[in-house]
């Protein structure tokens, strides 16, 4: 009975993906917190009172008895999410399954995004984490809407910086422009 809104733009300033530890989770990174405290704020009275908890799948990670990376899914409730790297339509080893695809990016222009209408286009976070090369990070989409490893040698610092591209749900009756 939900509807999803994606920002068609991503927002301005772009973020630091800070986490608490060494290993990337999406829950409670800077990303979502920012999304659920500061950006909600920022929606009018009638969205934010509009807009339902959503339950998102994240990925935790684990070394299993025979010394393996395992991924595993839960589910967190949230207003405001940003996208799976599976929401994209998207598969690859090493990334847990988080969500199913969505139509909306069966047209692969649909990755690309800009803070503006004709400025520059931008990187902006996936919440689905990266595994790889020895270091953890997050994905996220780069230029030319190609997936790619993001804030991965700075990450617990923050210095790496990407856009934000939130999403959230509204109930379908609710009419909104």
């Amino acid at each position: 009975g939900n509807t999803m809104l994606l920002r068609k733009y991503v927002l301005e300033e772009e973020r630091p993906y800070k986490t608490n530890g060494v290993v990337v989770y999406y829950e409670d990174s800077s990303i979502d917190k920012f999304l659920n405290n500061e950006y909600i704020k920022t929606l009018s009275n009638f969205i934010q009172d509009n807009i339902a908890n959503t339950q998102v799948l994240v990925t935790k990670t684990f070394i299993s008895d025979e010394g393996n990376l395992e991924l595993k899914t839960y589910p967190i409730d949230r207003k405001a999410f940003s996208i799976s790297y599976t929401e994209l339509g998207l598969e690859r080893i090493l990334v847990a399954k988080e969500g199913k695809s969505l139509e909306y990016f069966e047209n692969k222009k649909s990755y690309s995004a800009y803070a503006y209408e004709g400025g520059e286009e931008r990187t902006w976070y996936l919440r689905t984490p990266y595994f790889g090369n020895s270091f953890d990070g997050v994905w996220v989409i780069g230029f030319d809407g190609t997936p790619t490893q993001g804030g991965v040698s700075t990450l617990s610092e923050g210095s790496a910086k990407s856009s934000v591209r939130p999403a959230f749900c509204v109930n379908n009756s609710l009419l909104i422009e």
